[in-house]
């Protein structure tokens, strides 16, 4: 599987954040789940790992959602080159139905305190 991050005027030294929305196939996805908490494991350890995170969808009981942050465009893609995520694809591939969405995007934090003030 190949993955383009989209990132138009980049420098690539700028957070990125990546969203996929996926859809086990039918009898797959308590599989998928654990494959993923596995998979995270190995993945939190790369250079450039910020976040990892798996979510179902409340409205949606078949759609998941995959949240990730790297420290740069050149982090996430020497993760998609490793070993454990080409593993990875070849893998679930089959277990997912549908059109798996990705998107990413190039980011600056926010001050947590500009987005919680009451002013």
């Amino acid at each position: 599987m190949h993955v383009q991050t989209n990132l138009k005027h980049h420098k690539g030294d700028k957070m990125v954040i990546v969203t996929v929305s996926l859809m086990p196939k039918e009898g797959y996805k308590k599989a998928f789940i654990e494959h993923m908490k596995e998979l995270t494991k190995t993945v939190s350890k790369e250079d450039g790992y910020l976040a990892y995170e798996l979510y179902e969808d409340p409205f949606h009981a078949k759609k998941l959602f995959l949240f990730e942050k790297w420290e740069s465009e050149k982090a996430l893609h020497a993760h998609l080159a490793t070993p454990h995520m080409v593993e990875h694809f070849e893998k679930t591939a089959s277990w997912l139905e549908g059109d798996t969405l990705i998107d990413a995007y190039e980011a600056a934090l926010l001050s947590h305190q500009s987005l919680s003030s009451k002013e």
